[in-house]
């Protein structure tokens, strides 16, 4: 081989190869750059949701709900856990148990389950009415109190006003249920919204 040829070759395939790690180290800069601003507006990342049923603005921000949503969102729970028919009570329950955070499931399956089969077979029908509704953002737990109406077959057994816990966590924007409890408060607690 001509060494003039090779050594115009070599000058050549040099230039080439600082032309290519020159664009791998750009593409690199730039995969490191874009990381950062997804990640950085993912942070700032809102969501709005604005189904038929609802009459106001719901908002996801980061970690955090809105109070509407967390309004909406509690009377759903309630309505689905408190007001219930023979016909209607699993298809009810099955609806609430795709709301629970994977962590407490099996057992809700199981107690709502058991409740099911007791309203079934004793042909109870409940009706929930909600009044008041307010939550403890750092507790993570929704308050809910309303009137609750209780008949077995055409007579009514029981009417009462309670109290409900909704104990709930924020996993990726998704509202999760982390236990339902029937609580007595005395008095009315700090930020009320109807």
């Amino acid at each position: 081989m001509n060494p003039v040829t090779f050594v115009s070759e070599h000058k050549r395939l040099a230039g080439s190869n600082a032309v290519l790690k020159l664009t791998v180290v750009l593409l690199f800069i730039g995969l490191v750059i874009n990381a950062f601003i997804s990640y950085s507006m993912s942070k700032r990342m809102r969501t709005i949701i604005l189904p038929p049923v609802v009459e106001e603005k719901i908002e996801l921000s980061g970690t955090k709900f809105s109070d509407s949503y967390l309004r909406l969102m509690s009377r759903y729970v309630t309505g689905l856990a408190r007001n219930y028919t023979p016909s209607s009570a699993r298809g009810n329950f099955d609806e609430l148990l795709g709301l629970f955070d994977p962590s407490v499931y099996a057992e809700n399956k199981t107690r709502l389950y058991s409740l099911a089969s007791t309203v079934e077979t004793a042909r109870v029908t409940s009706v929930w009415t909600p009044d008041t509704i307010s939550w403890d953002e750092g507790k993570r737990e929704i308050i809910v109190r309303g009137q609750r109406k209780e008949y077995v077959g055409d007579q009514k057994t029981s009417e009462a006003r309670e109290s409900y816990a909704v104990g709930y966590s924020n996993t990726n924007g998704r509202f999760a249920i982390t236990r339902i409890a029937q609580v007595e408060l005395p008095g009315n607690p700090k930020g009320e919204s109807k």
